[in-house]
């Protein structure tokens, strides 16, 4: 008798929503500040451990969802945010000004990740696919298609990096495909403006709600969001 071996992931996300608001460029001050009252022992906070970078995948995201400050804690993430939580003074310094960090929802979200027989719908936020090597080669194309047809391949590949960093095998070829984009003005990071799309896309993977895709996804980068109609709810920020 043959044994069926799931091929799907479970996967604890939390997703934490400050009070306050924060503007997208504060994004990376928003997580300087956090992981500085962690320090040293946080590496998930500031994926820095003593002079190495870790460079896998970030398991602590911190977000602008709406106008609020955000933090999405994925697998071992969820456990190593209590070192924030136990801080006697959760509050932070942005840009010469005080945020009192008072959640304002906390959500503990159990996701099964898995392949979809039927496509299903995204928005991705100030999605960063492209390093300086890539971005002229991005330019140098010419016809929308064949920019689609590149950035397809970017995303595609950046569910597999999702994919792995969180101990996922995707069994299938992955079908993705943009249905509208739309370059935006670049967002500074760290003084640098970073080049990031707003766009929609179908594909058959079963993607949680707020995780990161692409480049500088720990401060803001590339988020995702459900559009209403496909998986049940509606894009939050703009």
């Amino acid at each position: 008798m043959n044994t069926l071996v799931s091929t799907d992931r479970e996967l604890r996300i939390l997703k934490i929503q400050y009070e306050g608001e924060i503007f997208p460029h504060e994004v990376a001050a928003f997580r300087g500040a956090v992981a500085a009252k962690i320090g040293t022992d946080g590496i998930l906070f500031h994926h820095h451990q003593g002079d190495k970078l870790r460079y896998s995948y970030p398991l602590i995201q911190y977000k602008r969802i709406g106008k609020n400050p955000a933090m999405i804690c994925i697998g071992a993430g969820v456990d190593d945010v209590h070192k924030f939580f136990s801080q006697p003074d959760w509050s932070i310094q942005i840009s010469g000004r005080t945020l009192d960090m008072k959640i304002k929802h906390l959500e503990l979200i159990p996701e099964v990740l898995s392949m979809s027989p039927v496509p299903l719908s995204y928005r991705l936020f100030h999605w960063a696919p492209l390093s300086q090597k890539s971005y002229p080669e991005f330019k140098s194309l010419s016809g929308e298609e064949a920019r689609k047809s590149f950035l397809e391949r970017k995303l595609t590949g950046n569910i597999l990096s999702f994919a792995k960093g969180v101990g996922w095998y995707v069994p299938e070829k992955i079908a993705l495909r943009i249905t509208k984009l739309s370059e935006r003005k670049p967002i500074p990071i760290k003084g640098i403006p970073m080049t990031n799309f707003h766009m929609d896309f179908t594909c058959n993977v079963q993607l949680p709600e707020h995780i990161g895709l692409g480049r500088k996804v720990s401060v803001g980068m590339g988020v995702v969001d459900h559009m209403k109609g496909s998986n049940g709810q509606a894009a939050t920020d703009s």
